[in-house]
């Protein structure tokens, strides 16, 4: 951590990436392991519920402290996260139009389409990467 002016403490670069990391693995973790643990015959309602909460309190702590960290950048940083951020929304829509038609055609069961959001995250994090060392 360093002190800024004002005295108040920030995270460096690392422990603010190790922390999106870590939100992001957690969401992916408890998604798998809570709809493997909800597919057991018997379980409530209220057990479903809990078991999708988890997932999703993780992903809007993630979201918020995204949100937050968007709004300490300069105007070049803002304009290549929002770059980035369309980029891998677009990536994202074309994973889930194919996903669905190839799942429609083929006649597969319910796709967890969820498990594109780590894909995401992935095309977004290169693409970021990418920006930010292009305009080193």
């Amino acid at each position: 951590m360093t002190t800024i002016p004002n005295g108040k403490k920030r995270m460096g670069k690392f422990a603010r990436h190790f922390l999106e990391a870590a939100l992001a693995t957690g969401f992916v973790i408890s998604f798998v392991a809570g709809k493997d643990l909800v597919a057991v015959e018997g379980v409530t309602t209220a057990s479903r519920l809990m078991g999708a909460l988890v997932p999703v309190s993780l992903l809007t702590i993630w979201f918020l402290y995204y949100f937050f960290q968007i709004r300490r950048m300069d105007e070049l940083e803002r304009y290549l996260e929002v770059l980035s951020l369309a980029v891998a929304g677009g990536v994202c829509m074309w994973i889930v139009i194919v996903w669905g038609t190839l799942s429609a055609f083929m006649q597969w069961e319910e796709a967890d389409i969820m498990l594109a959001a780590p894909i995401v995250a992935g095309v977004y994090g290169l693409i970021r990467g990418f920006m930010m060392v292009r305009y080193r």
